[in-house]
Formats: structure tokens, sequence, C-alpha cells
């Protein structure tokens, strides 16, 4: 099968129908039949990324094969390479940017539905469990955040402490302050990129419960 054939034969209305479904579920009874409807849209997919990995393999050997005529000529032959070979180079390198921008969008479907399938409950009971351990994560998480919190404090505490000593005039104090200003930044950017990521976590986190809570 050639690549536009098979492009044209990959059909993601369901996967796309399924995540918006996903936001709306809020009773039990309609989890198997979603969950259900949804591994088979993945495995779907995941069978579709196999096929895109085989014609994958075909354009690379191809696109070998062509640069190889051309290495294969002489200094000067190669200058003057046909148009053709070049031409074709060309169609290859596009065909396989084309596919892998196609599997890199059907891998985050199939993550998606893989997700959307995590997370919903099949019972009260299930529910039940899932916020017990997500409240848990939170609370590791929120404790993380309190540890970030205090070392970026303490860096603060020295930076200030340090910079009493910084008082002189001229080009020499306005420089002095102006470097341990800079490691302040820099000894406080990690954490906050650390703070900033546990942030995003625990927020999801709360989403996630308040979604599963209005399951009836």
């Amino acid at each position: 099968m050639d690549l536009q054939t098979l492009v044209n034969s990959l059909d993601l209305t369901k996967a796309s129908t399924l995540l918006t479904e996903f936001n709306n579920l809020n009773r039990f009874e309609e989890v198997e039949r979603f969950d259900n409807e949804s591994k088979f849209e993945k495995e779907k997919l995941q069978t579709f990324i196999e096929d895109l990995n085989v014609a994958r393999k075909s354009i690379v050997e191809n696109l070998d094969a062509e640069k190889r005529l051309i290495s294969e000529k002489s200094f000067f032959a190669r200058i003057f390479s046909s148009s053709v070979e070049k031409k074709n180079i060309k169609i290859l390198n596009k065909n396989l940017a084309t596919l892998d921008n196609l599997a890199d969008k059907i891998s985050n479907l199939i993550e998606a539905l893989d997700d959307a399938i995590s997370k919903t409950p099949d019972s009260p009971a299930e529910a039940k469990e899932m916020i017990k351990d997500l409240k848990l994560i939170k609370k590791e998480l929120t404790q993380q955040k309190k540890e970030i919190n205090s070392n970026m404090r303490e860096i603060r505490v020295e930076s200030r402490q340090n910079s009493v000593y910084l008082t002189g005039g001229g080009k020499f104090g306005k420089a002095a302050r102006m470097s341990a200003r800079l490691q302040k930044e820099s000894a406080l950017r990690p954490h906050e990129t650390e703070k900033a990521s546990l942030d995003r976590q625990i927020l999801n986190i709360e989403r996630t419960i308040l979604w599963i809570e209005k399951f009836k």
C-alpha cells in the first residue's frame, strides 16, 4: 500500500468523538461502553502505527538508495546529478516528514485514550479508591512544594544578608550588587521550575478529583 492510500485510509473521527464524550461522562453505567469502545479504537490506531512503521522503513530504504546512487558517481557527475534523482530525494524527505507528523498525531491520540480509560471509575467503590489515592499523591506533592519554598526562602535570606556588605558606590559596587542578584536568580531558577511543575501536577490532581466526584 502506497503512502497516500495509507493516509487516506485513516479515520480519526471515532477517536476524537470518544475524547469529546469523555469530558461529558458522569454515570458509572456509561463507563463500560466508553472503555470498551476506547480500547477497540486504541488497538486500531496501534495497528495503524505499525503500518506506518513499515511504510517508513520502505521510504528510508528508498532514500538511502537514491543517495547511494549519487554518492557512487564521480565528483563531476555528482555536481551535475540528475534533477530526477534530486527531485526523488526531495519527495521522499517530504513523505518521511508527513509520515512522522501523522505518527506523532496518532500517538498523542492513543495516549489521550489510554489516559481517559485510566481516569474513568467503573463503580462507586473504585471512584472512592481513586480519590483516596489521588489525595495521597497530592499530599506528597504538597510536602515537596513546602520543602522547595523553604529552600527558596533560605536562598533569599542568604542573598539579603550578603547584600548588606555590598553598599559601596561606583562601578565596583554596582557590579558587585548585579553579580549577587544574578547569583540569587540562578540559584532560584531550578527551584522555580520544579515548583511550577508541582503546581501543575497538583492542579491536575484537583481537577481529576472533581471530575471523579461527579459520577453517580
